[in-house]
């Protein structure tokens, strides 16, 4: 039941919709959007899919010294809204060492969405 919730919240949405109560005045979450429904109607995101958010970003390490450490984590937005940010559901993807930026950010994303694509392809077995 943990991983429902855009699937209920879709519904909901599409539901609304058919009754011409249009999209809310509020934004909840990116599932009450334009572009998420449209996706979704036209079939790039099915029911059985997780949508996933990948985050990356800077952290200096000391006060005095400059260093950067370049974290990245997936958020999976079929958690509600209320702990999908949460410690237990963010997960890791990767970090990147400094003392610099990296200089090209797409090589340490590349890897990251390469594993990604092969658990899509072959799931994850238990």
């Amino acid at each position: 039941m943990a991983l429902q919730y855009r699937k209920l919240h879709t519904e909901s949405l599409l539901f609304k919709l058919a009754k011409n109560d249009g999209l809310p005045k509020r934004y909840s979450d990116i599932f009450n959007g334009s572009q998420y429904l449209g996706a979704f109607d036209k079939g790039l995101i099915k029911e059985d899919d997780i949508v996933l958010m990948l985050l990356v970003d800077g952290a200096q390490l000391f006060m005095s010294k400059q260093s950067d450490c370049w974290i990245c984590i997936w958020v999976v937005f079929d958690h509600s809204p209320d702990v999908h940010y949460k410690k237990p559901y963010v997960l890791p993807a990767f970090t990147i060492p400094g003392p610099n930026a990296p200089q090209n950010m797409d090589s340490f994303i590349y890897q990251s969405l390469q594993h990604l694509a092969a658990l899509q392809k072959d799931g994850l077995s238990l």
